[in-house]
């Protein structure tokens, strides 16, 4: 089983590598376009943390993600996958970088001026 789950998440990195490179692509093409749809913060950042971590447990490296309540709960309407991109190479680049200790991804919602904004930091 132990086998299967790095192999999955070996694949979805691969998958976002290849992701990577197309989308530089399309935007020196000028073809790039945002996808706006509506999704729960919670489910990226459980995907981002399955991904990641059977890599971080082989390095010895702790893994965590920490949200307020308010984020479990948080519908946003934005571009599902390039968040989802953005993280994973934020948490990828702290893995490299990152010998001994712990990483953590971190979500809250932040007020100001009567407007919310979700912030994210690895």
């Amino acid at each position: 089983m132990k086998f299967i789950k790095i192999g999955k998440s070996s694949s979805l990195l691969l998958l976002t590598l290849i992701e990577d490179v197309l989308n530089l692509s399309k935007m020196e093409a000028g073809t790039f376009t945002i996808n706006k749809e509506i999704f729960q913060v919670c489910e990226i950042l459980d995907e981002i943390y399955d991904i990641f971590s059977m890599q971080c447990e082989q390095k010895n490296i702790k893994l965590s993600v920490r949200m307020s309540n308010d984020v479990r709960k948080l519908n946003i309407f934005s571009d599902k996958s390039r968040i989802k991109q953005i993280i994973m190479n934020l948490v990828s680049n702290s893995m490299k970088f990152t010998f001994k200790g712990s990483i953590t991804i971190e979500c809250m919602n932040i007020w100001q001026r009567g407007r919310v904004f979700t912030k994210f930091s690895v």
